[in-house]
């Protein structure tokens, strides 16, 4: 893990975490929740260092915009009760676990039997395969 950060502030939680994937880039996820533990705000994503300036430049402004047009509807969840259903879920994967999900996929795992196994969703085992280059 490159960086780790748990923050609060205004009566929330806060949790970022940044992963370098071994091509240059590095996993990023932010996770926000209020004090009953309703995620608030779930940011995830493959970081290109010499993007970061653009990034944080666009991401800036349009949520800024987003925030003056917003209506203040917002989907929430729990993470404790998603963390009953799947242990790990929005949990940043390791090395060691990106190792195991491709062992395990090319040894002809089904996804629906990792994500079992490794207590995530089947959409985030997709997602992550993918992410390697898997054609699912």
């Amino acid at each position: 893990m490159l960086l780790h950060r748990e923050a609060a502030a205004t009566g929330r939680t806060y949790q970022l975490d940044v992963s370098p994937t071994g091509d240059q880039r590095a996993d990023f996820s932010m996770v926000s929740c209020d004090s009953d533990g309703q995620v608030l705000t779930e940011l995830r994503g493959t970081l290109a260092p010499d993007e970061l300036p653009t990034v944080i430049r666009l991401l800036t402004a349009e949520l800024a915009a987003l925030v003056e047009s917003y209506g203040g509807r917002r989907k929430r969840f729990n993470l404790a009760e998603k963390r009953r259903e799947r242990p790990n879920a929005y949990a940043p994967w390791t090395d060691d676990l990106d190792a195991q999900l491709l062992t395990r996929f090319e040894a002809g795992d089904t996804v629906a039997e990792i994500a079992n196994d490794m207590g995530r969703k089947e959409s985030g085992i997709v997602s992550r395969l993918q992410k390697h280059g898997v054609d699912i």
